[in-house]
């Protein structure tokens, strides 16, 4: 254990976990914040934030969070087959950097420097051995728990978050029929109450490797997924795991695209803030209903001019991760991966979509507290790594 205090405790790192039902959120939530583990199941039905220091104690989970480890600490976050590095990570291990991390060390062991990032510091517990085993500083983190993901119930962008019961004369004919449940729960949020904002610096997107037993009741939201092919002989085979795909990772590229979305409209709501486009005018609709107030007509035109010119088309999303503009980086967890009834397809495709996402993909079994703290040491890793890259892109001015 570091001896050191957190470095972070004013900027915590803010993680979120998503994911379908019954994947394993929350047991991973306490796992990390509590070290319990609840085998019974209670759904999540609102967000809950979890303020707490991690702690790297793992040589493996060491190994990702040092940035001096190079081909030495590559080897051994590599070593089994449970982990995938993005490329962002993983082109930060091209160079056997570890003589840097030696150059910051006297002859008798003792540390010159401590090695510092945005987010923990760390030295050198020894350089026996081929690997340089760091002490890490604990580090600030906010975790928030979300409820099982549901296309039908998700927003993925708000401007303002707004909580309020409306009267009978402003729900006029609604108001005599029976409420029906409404969710506006955001994925990102402006400003307002809430905890999904701005502020967020990575996405925990996690699934079960045990196929479910109760398919969402959501096909038709499943529908545009595409699937990636199956290799097998069977047609009924490949219309099985076509169903098994949609029921787990299918999911999954829903919440990226909706993620995705909703930093679209975020940047975008940015850019038209600066340009003083938003200003007080919420909708075209409010703007509107404020001209019968102007004295003059010359104001009536020029008003009506300025809503005009708002433009409500997204740009396109940079994903580079050197970009400044870049959503927070996502990994894939996949939960479960020791349970009797793991589906090595269900492993596999996983995977595949880490690879396509050019993310980093972890296989977790909160049971048996399989790579639990790895795994929140690889997101780590991936926020650290983007902030490099932004700061050599900044440098260089590319």
């Amino acid at each position: 254990m570091s001896v050191f205090a957190p470095s972070n405790e004013d900027h915590p790192i803010k993680l979120v976990l998503l994911g379908g039902p019954n994947v394993g959120k929350s047991t991973f939530a306490n796992r990390m914040h509590s070290k319990f583990f609840r085998e019974t199941y209670y759904p999540t039905h609102k967000s809950t934030m979890l303020l707490f220091d991690y702690f790297a104690q793992t040589l493996k989970s060491k190994a990702v969070l040092d940035e001096y480890g190079g081909l030495e600490g590559k080897s051994i976050v590599t070593a089994d087959n449970d982990l995938l590095l993005s490329p962002t990570i993983f082109q930060s291990y091209t160079k056997n950097v570890s003589s840097e991390s030696k150059k910051r060390r006297n002859s008798n062991g003792s540390n010159t420097k401590l090695i510092k990032n945005n987010y923990y510091n760390y030295k050198y517990a020894n350089y026996y051995g081929n690997y340089h085993e760091p002490l890490i500083s604990p580090i600030s983190i906010e975790l928030i728990d979300t409820p099982a993901f549901r296309p039908d119930m998700v927003v993925p962008f708000l401007e303002v978050s707004l909580f309020r019961n409306l009267d009978k004369e402003d729900l006029h004919n609604l108001a005599n029929e029976p409420r029906k449940p409404v969710s506006t729960n955001p994925l990102l949020v402006a400003s307002g109450s809430g905890e999904l904002d701005g502020n967020v610096n990575g996405y925990v997107f996690m699934y079960s490797a045990v196929p479910s037993s109760n398919p969402p009741s959501y096909d038709e939201s499943l529908n545009p997924t595409k699937v990636p092919a199956v290799d097998t002989t069977s047609s009924e085979d490949t219309t099985q795991e076509e169903i098994i795909y949609r029921e787990t990772l299918g999911i999954l590229e829903l919440m990226r695209g909706a993620i995705y979305d909703a930093w679209r409209e975020y940047r975008n709501y940015q850019k038209r803030w600066e340009k003083g486009q938003e200003g007080d005018v919420y909708s075209l609709v409010y703007g509107i209903k404020q001209l019968w107030k102007m004295r003059s007509i010359e104001e009536e035109q020029r008003k009506l001019q300025e809503l005009r010119k708002i433009s409500y088309e997204l740009d396109t999303l940079n994903t580079d991760p050197s970009s400044p503009e870049s959503p927070p980086p996502i990994i894939i967890v996949c939960t479960h991966c020791n349970h009797p009834g793991a589906a090595p397809f269900l492993i596999d495709q996983g995977k595949n979509l880490a690879n396509a996402w050019k993310s980093s993909f972890i296989m977790i079994d909160n049971q048996d507290n399989k790579n639990v703290e790895e795994s929140l040491a690889l997101i780590i890793r991936e926020i650290v790594e983007k902030e490099n890259l932004q700061k050599l892109r900044k440098k260089f001015g590319k």
